[in-house]
């Protein structure tokens, strides 16, 4: 089951008028936690987090099969460095992000990951980029219909901070997973680029999301939580503009 199902549901039933309000919300929170926990875990670290501490979602997108309209521009990922900016909610000292190949008929791989404090645009604070690793290595490479999630990282990540995720691609799929309805502008860059003080100006830009999924933060049992929103195109920010981060979910 996916977002796009889970929305078809809910909005079959308060369409026929077969149920309830009250119903038609119970069942609209039912799909919402299959939905957030039903999913397999992702290949990667099955590190558990320290003691008193649990994993919570900061930021997350619904994935699905890229239309092909809204497809990578030229030079495409395979062998490039692509970087996309997300802006989280609460924030941490330790990170793991999520990464999907899920709708894809090919492997994808990822010969580095890199996570740092967005300045604006393509722009980072240098200073604070830090490299993931998968299983202790810096490249994986995700089969057709897999995900992946990075090692626990240490990052002092600010609550409703921009950060940029820096992907420099080896041979992915024709077929891509992302989220078209960014609403965020992305920079893919020709080449493969590793350094932090790259130049990105003269990256072709296009405004969606492509493989990244969700960024986890290590937090207090008893004083974080996560709220999984369900919604149309809305919810996910249709009108609120490009760059604005007025996303509601």
């Amino acid at each position: 089951m996916n977002y796009k199902t889970v929305i078809f549901i809910t909005s079959f039933f308060k369409a026929s008028g077969a149920v309830s309000h009250a119903i038609t919300r119970a069942v609209s929170i039912l799909l919402c936690t299959f939905f957030l926990f039903g999913f397999s875990t992702p290949e990667g670290s099955k590190q558990p987090p320290v003691a008193g501490k649990v994993w919570v979602g900061t930021w997350g997108t619904a994935r699905q099969l890229v239309e092909p309209n809204n497809m990578p521009p030229t030079p495409g990922l395979s062998n490039n460095t692509l970087r996309q900016v997300v802006c989280v909610s609460t924030g941490g000292k330790t990170l793991r992000l999520r990464f999907s190949n899920e709708f894809s008929k090919n492997p994808v791989t990822m010969h580095v990951v890199q996570i740092a404090v967005s300045k604006g645009g393509s722009l980072i604070d240098e200073k604070t980029t830090k490299e993931l690793k998968f299983n202790g290595k810096s490249e994986v490479t995700m089969d057709a219909g897999a995900e992946t999630m990075s090692d626990p990282v240490t990052f002092d990540l600010q609550p409703r901070m921009e950060v940029a995720i820096t992907i420099s691609f080896g041979e992915t799929s024709p077929t891509v997973t992302g989220h078209p309805g960014s609403r965020t502008t992305s920079y893919l860059l020709t080449g493969n680029h590793t350094e932090a003080n790259t130049d990105f100006t003269d990256a072709a830009k296009t405004d969606h999301w492509y493989v990244i999924t969700g960024i986890d933060v290590e937090a207090s049992k008893t004083a974080t939580a996560a709220i999984g929103i369900i919604g149309d195109s809305i919810t996910d920010g249709r009108g609120s503009g490009t760059n604005k981060t007025r996303q509601v979910a």
